[in-house]
């Protein structure tokens, strides 16, 4: 169905709100739509029903996620809303897996406030600031001498927190000049002993 909704459509999928303490992306993206009736009025200070739903693969892919809303508009015909903290029809919006993208927001519009959905548009989800900068730390590696010892809290790194493979008690990490390496335990009454600097049994 061709939509009557504002070609000026304003389609702001980068503030993500109440960011939490430890700085992670909460689950909820704002939108906002500038909504028109069939001859292009603007509706202005009404409340209106939205549906949105969230498409995987194309404009007309698989539905991963459906909420729905009834906001106000203002006085200029524009509607906010939270995708994410609308009344869930189908799916966890907490579920979605963004990296199976790409992703459409469709969104079906009702401007009398009730369900009848007669105006519908559909867009193609954009990258948000935190999507990006998500993207930027997608390798996981961190370059030689980035972490140092300034940028360890004390106590910060255990022993339970580090991966060394086939741990034994009594294991010694040795640095070789290059990397460090595992120095398995010795038998009882071994001595260590170190020559040009390599630590031995």
């Amino acid at each position: 169905m061709k939509s009557t909704i504002s070609n000026l459509l304003t389609f702001l999928l980068v503030a993500m709100l109440s960011v939490s303490s430890n700085a992670q992306a909460p689950n909820k993206m704002s939108y906002e739509t500038v909504v028109n009736n069939s001859t292009g009025t603007l509706v202005a200070n009404r409340t209106i029903g939205m549906r949105v739903s969230l498409l995987q693969g194309s404009a007309s892919g698989t539905e991963m996620y459906k909420e729905t809303h009834t906001p106000t508009t203002n006085v200029n015909g524009l509607a906010r809303i939270e995708i994410g903290g609308g009344t869930p029809v189908t799916g966890t919006f907490a579920s979605i897996d963004w990296s199976s993208g790409p992703y459409y927001l469709k969104t079906e519009t009702d401007i009398t406030g009730g369900t009848s959905y007669t105006q519908t548009t559909t867009n193609q989800m954009l990258s948000s600031g935190y999507a990006l900068y998500a993207k930027s730390a997608g390798s996981g590696e961190i370059a030689n001498d980035a972490v140092t010892t300034a940028k360890i809290v004390n106590n910060a790194v255990t022993g339970a927190k580090i991966a060394l493979g086939s741990d034994a008690a009594g294991d010694i990490m040795v640095y070789d000049g290059t990397d460090y390496t595992r120095l398995p335990v010795g038998t009882n009454n071994q001595v260590l002993t170190v020559s040009s600097g390599t630590p031995a049994w």
